[in-house]
């Protein structure tokens, strides 16, 4: 062969590698900014459920009422996240990172070993709660609590096992399991048996009987899910095996996401040692995550708490409600973090730098473009909103401006928080967590006596601001990018990668 037809052969091999690498590029961005927009669409549904769940408690119970029903509702939620030990990201970026890795016999272990975990602190805590609830009920918050709490409080345990589940399904990036083990399974059931009752003649405007009803929800949202796992994971466990052993499953750029990159896959001593997952490398994995994920939750919840020990019990009512609405605006940036998340985890662990920062800055510009003009209409119109569940909510209209200010820096920075925890950096976004938390409580303490629920929201935006911003920073500083659009050239490969 002359040596001009071995250069053009050679040509033409560099031209089809480059070729191929970049069809791969395209389909990895469409195919996140195609489940993305699967996820918002889900994501906006579950919101519309949370709305009308939302109305339908302020609706049906009376002003003081409904405070109290929220005020028990965030109490169980806070205390479910802390009995989850961490596990929530840790699980998913354990999923996300074996299934390319067609590393099932892991995974299974991992489900049996959190479910296993999760079920003791979170019996444990529900007998503590309701143990203590007299006590809560007159110190600390209301008297008028403790019936609420003696019935909410086994909630605990199925409201901690269902967002594992969650977290699972956000692993495999089925998002339909995600959102509906998140929050819409439980909204869906409370609302269904709300309207069965009222068809039926009950009196649903009984506050005892709409926790019953709502802690019933959460049980049967969590059998659902335990089915539901265990069939998805049996047709994924065989659908990865016959994706493997087809021979054009390599070639074909329509595959399923959880055989993509199988090449990457480590060796047999490797997969030997994510077999033997035990309760001491779970704990190690999840716990610095712990910290992070109640830290978050303490930002969302501990506001609510003040309030709820400060101030009047309607006034409960009117921050929830403000909470919750401006909490909408969030729904861009999880359902964007719903596929995000296992995607960084995956380019991370293949030392895909370029994907990476590719996505980050994808991932910003579409919580961007969504979020923002739903931040500019709960600006715009915070009184029209807050009417919706009644005149006397109408008071809380500068509380949701404050608090929809804090989203709107929360979706212009898009998945900075996970994009730290799922490349290794956990402790930076721990510590950062840990003092804009430190501010939040002293803010919150502060201005709650002084400015009543209005401070409560000042303290949860600037907080949620400042952790968003040092994200951004840090993001830069350890992975060389900006992942906000700042930074269109390469990236740099630090050694953290």
């Amino acid at each position: 062969m002359s040596d001009v037809a071995i250069k053009r052969s050679g040509m033409r091999g560099k031209v089809d590698k480059l070729r191929r690498r970049l069809s791969r590029q395209q389909g990895q961005s469409g195919g996140m900014m195609l489940k993305t927009g699967i996820a918002f669409v889900l994501k906006v549904l579950s919101a519309i459920i949370a709305f009308a769940f939302n109305l339908v408690v302020a609706r049906q119970l009376n002003h003081d009422d409904a405070g109290l029903f929220f005020l028990g509702l965030s109490l169980v939620i806070m205390l479910a996240t802390f009995t989850r030990l961490g596990m929530d990201q840790a699980v998913t970026r354990f999923v996300a990172e074996r299934i390319p890795e067609r590393n099932w016999s892991g995974i299974r272990r991992c489900y049996r070993l959190s479910m296993v975990l999760g079920l003791i602190t979170s019996s444990v805590m529900a007998v503590v709660l309701m143990l203590s609830s007299g006590y809560l009920s007159t110190r600390v918050f209301k008297p008028e609590l403790q019936p609420v709490l003696m019935v909410i409080s086994v909630a605990i345990i199925p409201v901690a096992l269902g967002m594992l589940h969650a977290r699972f399904f956000q692993g495999l990036k089925q998002m339909v399991g995600l959102q509906l083990y998140q929050n819409l399974g439980p909204t869906l059931v409370y609302l269904s048996a709300i309207a069965v009752l009222w068809f039926s003649g009950s009196d649903t405007s009984k506050l005892n009987l709409s926790v019953w009803v709502l802690t019933l929800s959460y049980f049967v949202a969590l059998a659902v899910a335990v089915l539901h796992w265990k069939l998805s994971s049996e047709r994924e466990s065989r659908h990865l095996d016959q994706s493997h052993e087809s021979p054009g499953a390599k070639d074909d750029p329509e595959s399923s996401s959880v055989v993509a990159d199988s090449a990457d896959s480590p060796t047999g001593a490797e997969l030997e040692e994510y077999h033997t997952i035990d309760m001491r490398y779970l704990l190690a994995t999840s716990l610095p995550l712990w910290g992070i994920t109640v830290v978050a939750m303490m930002d969302r919840w501990f506001g609510q708490l003040v309030v709820g020990a400060w101030c009047d019990i309607s006034e409960v009512a009117t921050f929830n409600v403000a909470l919750r609405l401006a909490m909408l605006i969030s729904i861009v940036v999880m359902s964007v973090n719903s596929i995000s998340f296992p995607t960084f985890a995956s380019l991370h662990r293949q030392n895909k730098t370029d994907e990476l920062r590719r996505s980050a800055l994808l991932a910003s510009w579409m919580t961007l473009g969504m979020g923002l003009p739903l931040a500019l209409f709960v600006l715009i119109f915070p009184g029209w909103l807050l009417g919706f569940f009644g005149p006397e909510f109408r008071e809380g209209a500068q509380v949701l401006r404050a608090l929809a200010i804090g989203q709107v820096a929360n979706v212009a920075s898009g998945s900075v928080g996970g994009l730290l925890v799922m490349t290794g950096h956990q402790n930076v976004s721990l510590k950062i967590s840990f003092g804009t938390a430190i501010g939040m409580i002293a803010l919150t303490l502060i201005l709650v006596p002084w400015l009543g629920i209005l401070g409560a929201g000042i303290a949860n935006a600037l907080s949620v601001s400042v952790q968003m911003i040092l994200c951004v920073v840090m993001v830069r500083n350890k992975l060389g990018f900006w992942p906000m659009g700042f930074d269109r050239s390469p990236s740099t490969q630090p050694s953290t990668l």
